[in-house]
């Protein structure tokens, strides 16, 4: 979305009206001048012919007007006629939602919808692969776990782009965020009785890390080529720390940032807020960090943790801009 540009169309819209009805106003007026002229040589010569006192020269005189009649006559009929003015500069129309063009995509493209879902899938593979192979469930128990999650995941990505794109009113969009809770919680309860309770509580314990071992495993690839590579104990130690600092860090809440209006976290001061609260909780972790790793390594973390934070505010700008929302 680009602002500037924006508004110099519309000024450039119109310009061009403007002069378009000052050349129909020109018109107009020139036709009205020949006509005049007209009718006041019609006058003219009536009153020649019609007076007592004409003369001998009065012929020629008549003839003269009837000349300039005629001429007048011709170039009123060749005037072009004046157009009707402009119509009102209707109002720009309503900017497309990329998101609405998205999800229509996604959802009436069988092709589209193919590919996102097998891309989903090896993700989920990729994801969950350690925890299936710590769980030694058989082939056919993998299978129908990832085609569990892939389910969930394709229908909270497809709620989520109807919360996102839709215009929808706020009972819809609380409709449709209790929808997505419920098939959920349903997902959950069909993993549980796949794979029992002790199996189902390391599952919810892994995937409440990911956030954590994703970051980890990023600064194990940073350090792969330093003199100081990171050990599996201090990652799995690392790992805990950090989340076990974020369980114990209260992020301030947006009232309006909830599950049935997603737009509304990107509210400009929640923005700020989540920014500057996680960068709280990154120095936190670093700190407690120095007993874990060498001062290289420790460097090697705030430099991964400030990187993360300017990703997600690139990202938040842009979905700003394909939303149009957030910027109040």
């Amino acid at each position: 979305m680009n602002p500037p540009l924006a508004s110099t169309g519309s000024s450039g819209s119109k310009a061009l009206v403007f002069v378009l009805l000052l050349a129909v106003a020109g018109l107009g007026a020139w036709a009205f001048l020949l006509k005049r002229d007209l009718a006041t040589a019609n006058e003219d010569l009536a009153a020649a012919r019609k007076s007592s006192n004409v003369t001998a020269s009065a012929p020629g005189e008549v003839q003269r007007l009837k000349a300039r009649v005629a001429e007048l006559e011709s170039r009123v009929a060749s005037a072009p006629a004046p157009s009707p003015a402009p119509a009102a500069e209707a109002p720009a129309p309503k900017a497309a939602n990329p998101l609405a063009a998205m999800a229509q995509l996604m959802t009436s493209n069988p092709a589209m919808k193919n590919l996102v879902a097998t891309t989903q899938r090896r993700a989920l593979e990729t994801q969950y692969a350690e925890l299936l192979d710590a769980l030694q469930l058989t082939p056919e128990q993998r299978t129908r776990f990832i085609d569990l999650l892939a389910e969930r995941q394709a229908a909270t990505t497809d709620a989520r782009m109807k919360l996102a794109s839709a215009d929808l009113s706020a009972d819809e969009r609380r409709a449709l965020a209790q929808e997505m809770q419920q098939a959920n919680q349903a997902t959950q309860g069909t993993i549980r009785e796949l794979l029992g309770d002790e199996k189902f509580a390391a599952f919810r314990s892994y995937t409440d890390q990911q956030a954590e071992r994703t970051q980890v495993n990023m600064l194990k690839a940073s350090l792969a080529s330093s003199g100081a590579p990171l050990s599996a104990e201090q990652a799995a130690s690392l790992s805990g720390l950090m989340y076990e600092e974020r369980k114990g860090f209260t992020f301030t809440r947006n009232p309006g940032a909830g599950a049935a209006d997603p737009t509304a976290a990107l509210n400009s001061q929640t923005v700020e807020t989540n920014l500057r609260e996680q960068e709280q909780l990154d120095e936190r972790i670093a700190n407690r960090a120095a007993v874990l790793l060498s001062p290289d390594q420790v460097n090697a973390l705030r430099q991964n943790q400030a990187a993360r934070r300017q990703a997600a505010r690139a990202s938040i700008e842009l979905s700003r801009q394909m939303l149009g929302v957030g910027q109040k």
